[in-house]
Order: C-alpha cells, then sequence, then structure tokens
C-alpha cells in the first residue's frame, strides 16, 4: 500500500522543516557558546573564591603562629628552665 501525499501536505511539511530547521541549528549552537561562557565564569569565581579564602585562612593563622613562635623563644632560653 503506497502513501501518496497530497501536494498541499507535502509542501506545508516542506515548510515547516525549512522554518524549523535554522531555529534549532542557531538554539543549539546559542546554548553550547553559554553553556561554555557560563562554565568559565563559574570557574573563575569558584577560584576567586578559594583564593581569597586561602588568604583568610592564612592570616587567622598566623596570629596562633606568633604565638607559638614566641613561646618557643622564651621556652628555648637557658636561664628561664634549669636543668
Amino acid at each position: 500500500m503506497k502513501f501518496h501525499a497530497s501536494l498541499k501536505s507535502t509542501l506545508t511539511l516542506s515548510f515547516i522543516l525549512v522554518a524549523t530547521l535554522p531555529i534549532l541549528v542557531i538554539g543549539i549552537i546559542a546554548l553550547q557558546s553559554l553553556s561554555a561562557g557560563m562554565e568559565r565564569e563559574i570557574t573563575n569565581k569558584n577560584l576567586l573564591l578559594a583564593k581569597t579564602l586561602a588568604g583568610e585562612v592564612d592570616r587567622f593563622l598566623e596570629e596562633p603562629m606568633n604565638f607559638l613562635k614566641h613561646t618557643k623563644e622564651v621556652l628555648e632560653k637557658e636561664n628561664l628552665i634549669p636543668k
């Protein structure tokens, strides 16, 4: 059993295909471009956040480290602790 499409239905289907195909292609390209751009932006922001957090942690730990260094210097003096 053969299917005979009318000229009207063939032209309608062809028009829909020709009209939607470029929109789909442009949409896919735009989606890929936006996804790559957003991924780069998120990566850069995360890197900046990590560097900032590392700097804050260093500053937070600097004061206790200075205290420990000072304590070490005081305890290493020979006249402080008799042997």
